[in-house]
């Protein structure tokens, strides 16, 4: 197992910017004297209070928290400082911290110095990134198994009932001569051997792998030029981001903002008019059109009311625009028909954006890492073992899967898995 860093670690909790609060976190096993006499903590004891932390020409008035180690998140002396919110304020506190030799800490080092003080498990931490990082209330409900703690519970009894078999079949391999060893056949292997199978053949029927990035759902707004994408864009974020304009190919670059539609965190993006391009420069923009397209959760076609397409584009929604230009009773194909300028219509597109970006089935997710070596066991165990090397073909398999197993928790010496895994979690986390 590699080594936990002696450095003292600090890291911004909270997301850049200005905030009611922001929290900055300390941690280390030998955190500098001077820090302590800074905030005015006795480090051995455990305490919730208010100090007034005092800086060159100016000071603020913070709530500090003191988790002396073992008893901590990361298992060392952790300190949260719960300051005002202004980012001028949290930058000369990280000054102080950085003349005190306290370093800032890399993505995911908190946690991971949690996992090598034994404070968690490598899969409860995955659990924890990807919880984070969910985007909509359907994600959290499909990692809640995981992050629970319940999808471990049944790789446990997996895990068990593999050692007990393998000590079986051991046994009689190293010890078939004494008298005290009870002998177990082929057809008893078999057996357990399958239920075993069986076992995990269900849980990963029961779950899909997914990646931080499969937890990004994106729409993306196509069509030909001035139909009304930029506009659309502006009224579904609720800002002014796209630039407007009636002159055709205004859009050369993909843009992109996050929405959030009820209990879904979205990424959209506002795309370059589709047409043959007047110049380099729009060729550029409509190539990032392109990839944007077919990046897509969701593809949502714009048309222009006043100039319809023939036939149905291929997307997920199709969007009539400008409704304010047309006769009210229009009879039109189109999955809803919108005015980005009046706001006719814009409630119902957002519904029909939540019902698309709904999962279609209640399957459980885990992390990719975690997936992979549950198939990779389950697909060994499959493996026949037959001739006279029966029990010893049969104890290497089980001897494999338990190492694939155990790999889930981290009981294994790799310090660049475990650098990817923590590279993907939030500074102060």
């Amino acid at each position: 197992m590699p080594k936990v860093s002696s450095d003292s670690i600090y890291g911004l909790a909270t997301p850049n910017g200005r905030s009611a609060i922001s929290v900055i976190r300390i941690t280390g096993s030998n955190i500098p004297k001077a820090f302590y006499s800074f905030v005015s903590l006795d480090e051995v004891v455990r305490s919730t209070s208010v100090k007034n932390l005092v800086f060159d020409k100016f000071s603020d008035r913070c709530l500090l928290l003191n988790f002396p180690g073992p008893g901590s998140y990361t298992g060392e002396n952790l300190i949260e400082i719960h300051c005002h919110g202004n980012p001028v304020i949290v930058s000369e506190i990280c000054l102080q911290l950085e003349e005190m030799g306290i370093r800032e800490a890399e993505p995911g080092e908190f946690s991971k110095r949690a996992f090598l003080n034994n404070k968690l498990t490598l899969d409860q931490a995955e659990a924890i990134s990807l919880g984070i990082e969910a985007r909509s209330l359907q994600d959290l409900i499909s990692l809640d198994s995981f992050r629970s703690g319940a999808l471990g519970v049944q790789i446990e009894e997996i895990l068990g009932a593999c050692e007990r078999l393998l000590v079986q079949i051991e046994s009689q391999l190293d010890f078939s001569d004494e008298e005290d060893v009870t002998e177990i056949s082929k057809e008893d292997i078999l057996e357990k051997r399958g239920l075993i199978i069986n076992l995990m053949g269900d849980l990963l029927e029961g779950y899909r792998p997914v990646s931080r990035k499969q937890l990004i759902h994106k729409i993306v707004l196509a069509g030909k030029p001035n139909v009304g994408k930029s506009s659309l864009f502006n009224v579904l974020v609720g800002d002014d981001v796209a630039i407007v304009s009636n002159e055709p190919g205004t859009t050369r670059d993909v843009v992109r903002h996050s929405l959030f539609l009820g209990s879904y965190d979205l990424e959209i993006e506002d795309t370059a008019g589709v047409r043959k391009a007047s110049s380099n420069i729009e060729k550029m923009g409509i190539d990032k059109t392109t990839k944007a397209v077919e990046g897509a959760d969701i593809l949502v076609w714009i048309s222009d009311l006043e100039d319809m397409e023939s036939s149905r584009p291929v997307c997920d929604l199709w969007v009539g625009n400008k409704s304010d230009k047309v006769n009210k009773n229009i009879n039109c194909a189109c999955d809803v028909i919108v005015s980005a300028k009046t706001g006719v219509g814009i409630n119902e597109l957002k519904e029909l954006l939540k019902e698309k970006i709904k999962p279609k089935t209640d399957i459980s997710l885990v992390s990719e890492r975690i997936y992979k070596k549950l198939s990779s066991g389950f697909e060994l165990l499959k493996q026949s073992s037959s001739g006279d090397d029966f029990y010893e073909s049969s104890a290497h398999n089980l001897r494999e899967v338990l190492v694939l197993l155990k790999e889930i928790y981290g009981n294994f010496d790799n310090d660049k898995i475990l650098d990817e895994i923590f590279s993907n979690f939030c500074i102060g986390k």
